[in-house]
């Protein structure tokens, strides 16, 4: 099963990952794109042989500001495509930003402060997957 986890923004992080299922995960691509080239054909590109997708849900806390507008347009822009265009996919799984604290050490080779934290959302979501939090299933 191939996932990938966005972290959406100004600049929206993203990292793709293969799950097998008695072996370790592996990075398969990481990415990082500004928003005004985060377009539908984008997304369908780096999303073309993914199963699942997992978004970090916004703050919606402090003061509204032109990057949190940024933040809340791409999120809105992954999603709907998400749900519309692949609909015969599995629904968007979100997950909270502080669960990130569950992820483990970002491999060295991915690079990118928001694909950094696209890994960690990924690792966040294994971990609570391990855990009965959410649940994972392979085709």
């Amino acid at each position: 099963m191939r996932v990938i986890a966005f972290d959406p923004g100004k600049v929206t992080g993203y990292c793709i990952m293969q799950f097998h299922q008695h072996d370790d995960p592996e990075v398969v691509d990481f990415g990082e794109i500004e928003f005004e080239d985060l377009t539908d054909k984008y997304i369908r590109d780096i999303t073309d042989r993914c199963s699942q997708c997992v978004i970090e849900g916004a703050v919606l806390t402090g003061k509204i500001n032109q990057d949190k507008v940024k933040q809340l347009r791409a999120t809105e822009r992954i999603h709907f495509y998400w749900d519309s265009i692949m609909s015969h996919r599995k629904p968007v799984m979100w997950i909270q930003p502080e669960s990130k604290k569950l992820a483990g050490e970002v491999p060295r080779h991915i690079k990118g402060k928001h694909a950094k934290d696209a890994y960690r959302i990924l690792d966040a979501w294994r971990k609570m997957e391990d855990t009965n939090q959410v649940r994972m299933e392979f085709d």
